[in-house]
């Protein structure tokens, strides 16, 4: 990878997230910027990858990961086309409960099946060839910006309304910094 896929620090409660936002409040002022935002996305349940439009390849270790590009020839739908960086394998929610619930144990692992097997069992094959497996780009995925202040004070109804029309397996939302130089600060995690 041209830069690590690193895992995410994780906030489970007010004050983790108040923690967070912080130490984001302070780098901000060391560097002289006036006005924070965060972008919030849907933390997306699937594989990790990055596709560059050449190569794409899971997140492995974060440094260096498997070459994947045989699943675009499988049937894996790139959204928004190729070459968007980094994002997720997954597979739509609701054609999973209605048509995949019985056979997988969990959507991620249906993914990571189709993904890691030269073989397909059938029904991943049919879930491949109706174009219900995407690769969605984070840069694709629908988001909010936000301030610190209603990060904090707003964080489950802005969870709920993120989270409210998105159908794909999620386990959370992302807070990511929108300003470049303190997002290079703050680290990738």
């Amino acid at each position: 990878h041209p830069a690590p896929m690193l895992s995410i620090e994780k906030a489970y409660s007010r004050e983790q997230l108040e923690r967070f936002v912080a130490r984001v409040q302070k780098e901000a002022q060391s560097l002289e910027i006036d006005s924070v935002t965060f972008r919030l996305t849907p933390k997306l349940d699937g594989l990790a990858g990055r596709d560059d439009g050449r190569i794409f390849a899971t997140r492995g270790d974060g440094e260096v990961g498997y070459e994947i590009s045989s699943a675009f020839a499988k049937g894996v739908v790139p959204i928004g086309g190729r070459g968007q960086g980094m994002g997720e394998i997954v597979v739509v929610k609701s054609y999973f409960d209605q048509h995949m619930a019985d056979f997988f144990e969990h959507p991620r692992n249906m993914v990571v099946g189709i993904i890691s097997s030269d073989t397909l069992n059938e029904n991943a094959a049919t879930a491949l060839n109706d174009g219900m497996v995407h690769f969605i780009p984070y840069s694709q995925a629908t988001s909010t910006i936000v301030d610190g202040r209603r990060l904090v004070e707003g964080s489950r109804q802005l969870v709920q309304n993120l989270l409210r029309n998105v159908d794909y397996p999620t386990d959370g939302v992302v807070a990511e910094v929108t300003d470049d130089r303190l997002k290079d600060r703050m680290g990738a995690t």
